[in-house]
């Protein structure tokens, strides 16, 4: 855990399978994640659509580049994702 505490910042690439009871084969989500010390998570999602989610501190932001749209959540109002 100590070292993780060093890290400034990091990159990598995603796959992530949704497996739901109405979909004949999982839903699978590409993109990347970056870290940036010491609260910045960002998961940028490129495909099967566009989406972003940012952690910045106790803010979230999810961003639909598909819908054009944008929200921003304090995470102390939503004890659930906290």
């Amino acid at each position: 855990m100590r070292d993780l505490g060093q890290v400034q910042s990091a990159k990598a690439r995603f796959v992530e399978r949704k497996y739901l009871k109405v979909l004949n084969a999982p839903l699978e989500l590409r993109g990347t994640l970056t870290y940036n010390a010491p609260g910045r998570l960002e998961k940028r999602t490129h495909s099967p659509r566009p989406e972003t989610l940012t952690l910045d501190g106790d803010r979230l932001t999810i961003e639909n580049q598909a819908r054009r749209e944008s929200r921003s959540l304090r995470l102390q109002d939503y004890p659930v994702l906290r």
